[in-house]
């Protein structure tokens, strides 16, 4: 017994620490992005979200850059803002491995979404509902091979890695439609971009 309670506080000594440096050096990153926005601008990280947010302070004139966005909508005011998740380092050898791994995953799913398709098996969206016992353990399966499918971050900075959640270029929830103001956003979202390491495919 006490050695499994000294073990679990060893545990606990660990993951604190690596949260509290992950924290810090998460803080050392905001403090250099702030370095590099101009006037007009803010960044902030939520510790307990792990979230990194740069935005632009006042509104600019917009549209839904979202799916199935409103007919005939018209330009409104919106904050522009990007952000990230931080996570905890993942090395370029071990994404590199993850991505080998999740391409396999993938391709296996595929197939077996594939068959679940040309099996007729009932679905909603990407979801099955099987009836027969074939069916469920083929569904449970393709389940678990998208279950087993790791996070891959985007960039890493010291011992954090870090990934898109919001405004990454190309998928932006909102369409700028000022072009001076379009291009300002543009080049602080790749000044902020430069602060980072990216992945190599």
């Amino acid at each position: 017994m006490k050695t499994l309670l000294l073990t679990f506080l060893t545990l606990a000594l660990i993951s604190s620490a690596r949260g509290g440096q992950q924290e810090r050096t998460a803080n050392e990153l905001l403090k250099n992005v702030r370095a590099e926005l101009p006037k007009g601008w803010s960044a902030t990280y939520d510790k307990e979200y792990s979230w990194l947010e740069v935005s632009r302070d006042e509104a600019v004139s917009s549209m839904s850059g979202l799916p199935n966005g409103p007919l005939n909508e018209k330009p409104e005011r919106r904050i522009f803002r990007f952000a990230f998740r931080v996570m905890p380092a993942v090395s370029p050898d071990e994404y590199h491995r993850w991505s080998t791994e999740n391409a396999k995953i993938q391709k296996q799913a595929i197939a077996l979404y594939e068959d679940l398709v040309k099996r007729r098996v009932s679905q909603k969206f990407d979801s099955f509902m099987p009836r027969t016992d074939s069916e469920r353990t083929d569904v449970a399966r393709y389940e678990a091979l998208k279950a087993s499918l790791h996070i891959l971050p985007d960039f890493y900075f010291h011992d954090i890695s870090l990934r898109w959640q919001l405004g990454s270029p190309g998928a932006h929830a909102i369409i700028i439609t000022e072009d001076k103001i379009r291009d300002e956003c543009t080049r602080v979202q790749k000044r902020v971009m430069k602060l980072l390491s990216k992945y190599d495919a």
